[in-house]
């Protein structure tokens, strides 16, 4: 599906605005639940159009961001960073994030991203992450717990593999 959508704009379009939808059901929870404030910049790895990072920024004024995402999202994402309200300490760069993650970032959050991948890949992602943060830097996910045996969970629907 991921690289369906690169080549098929109506599909990415509508897949990004579901993905904003569940952050916005999500950010005011996640700034709550984790205190922020002790990094310099924040780095949102493969973050969509930017909504979690943006409510983090808004909530932490001396906080700069980094929205880091694929070539394909970025051109839509960056207009709606640029509108947030924050636009001025946050950039937008293009990742590949199998590849290398860029440095730059006393912190680094991935929300909904590791359930994506089996095993290998998922370790290819956090192996990039953990390179870039250098020896002091923290790493974040937002995850969905998944209950064991057949009980309802949206993580359970979430799951792409």
């Amino acid at each position: 599906m991921w690289d369906y959508r690169k080549q098929h704009p109506t599909a990415n379009a509508i897949f990004n605005a579901v993905m904003t939808s569940g952050s916005a059901l999500q950010a005011d929870a996640i700034t709550a639940a984790y205190d922020f404030s002790g990094f310099g910049t924040l780095m949102d790895v493969a973050g969509g159009h930017g909504l979690l990072l943006t409510t983090i920024l808004s909530d932490n004024p001396t906080l700069r961001g980094i929205l880091a995402e694929q070539p394909h999202v970025v051109t839509s994402a960056r207009p709606i960073v640029e509108q947030s309200g924050v636009a001025d300490r946050c950039t937008v760069v293009e990742v590949d994030f199998f590849a290398s993650v860029p440095s730059g970032a006393d912190a680094y959050i991935l929300k909904w991203i590791i359930h994506d991948w089996h095993d290998a890949r998922a370790l290819d992602i956090l192996k990039n992450c953990r390179e870039a943060m250098g020896p002091n830097g923290t790493l974040l996910l937002a995850e969905f717990v998944i209950p064991t045996g057949d009980t309802p969970s949206p993580g359970k629907f979430m799951d792409c593999r």
